[in-house]
């Protein structure tokens, strides 16, 4: 059988290494809010406080699966009216706005 030769072997080893890192990193990105110590609290406020389907919408919204991961406590004040009006700015494309250089 032959053998790869040893710069293709480094490569594809890189690859995987790569890959890795990125599968990691996106983990990070979707559900790190859900590692905090106050997320469970969160997560039953916010299910008594609106539907799920509007829970689903924020859980879509980058900006606030950040704002769960870096300041879990400021979503246990919130109230329905409070949903509702960010659910409203993020369909209005407020949440989520890319940054131009």
């Amino acid at each position: 059988m032959p053998h790869l030769p040893e710069e293709l072997i480094d490569e594809i080893w890189r690859h995987a290494c790569a890959s890795r890192i990125q599968d990691a990193w996106r983990r990070h990105e979707r559900f790190g809010y859900a590692t905090r110590g106050a997320w469970p609290s969160v997560l039953q406020h916010l299910t008594r406080t609106t539907s799920h389907a509007k829970l689903s919408v924020l859980r879509g919204a980058h900006s606030v699966r950040r704002e769960w991961r870096r300041e879990p406590e400021s979503w246990l004040f919130t109230t329905s009216t409070d949903v509702d009006a960010i659910v409203d700015e993020i369909a209005q494309g407020y949440w989520d706005v890319k940054k131009s250089c």
